[in-house]
């Protein structure tokens, strides 16, 4: 027996869903979570607005949503990497255990255990 739950907020025209599925039945302790994140790209570009979720141990997530709705950016908010593209979280925050990791460095990010794998790197190449 899993407990699954559905989620989304998101308020721009696309949509994005958080999709939970406990694995080992542990319920309530929360490693990630996301409050009322809102990302801008150079200053203007408002990508992201009221995003919020939380991810308890043992949870399989998946983030699912139509190209250009923000998938990609709450992975680089959660990683650190919003610079690459000129990004900023300019609302929300971001804790992993309880320590809050909206801007720190992804060097720092990384050593606390979160790292994104980017796709097309052949890192997995048994895999498709």
């Amino acid at each position: 027996i899993f407990e699954s739950s559905l989620r989304y907020q998101f308020e721009l025209k696309h949509f994005a869903v958080y999709f939970s599925l406990n694995k080992y039945m542990l319920w309530g302790v929360t490693i990630l979570s996301i409050q009322n994140l809102e990302v801008v790209y150079q200053d203007v570009i408002l990508v992201l607005r009221g995003i919020s979720f939380s991810v308890n141990e043992g949870d399989i997530v998946a983030l699912l949503g139509s190209n250009g709705s923000g998938k990609t950016t709450v992975l680089r908010s959660i990683t650190g990497l919003l610079d690459v593209q000129n990004g900023d979280i300019t609302k929300g925050g971001i804790s992993f255990n309880d320590k809050d990791i909206t801007n720190i460095k992804p060097s720092d990010i990384v050593e606390l255990g979160i790292a994104q794998v980017l796709e097309g790197r052949r890192i997995f190449s048994e895999l498709t």
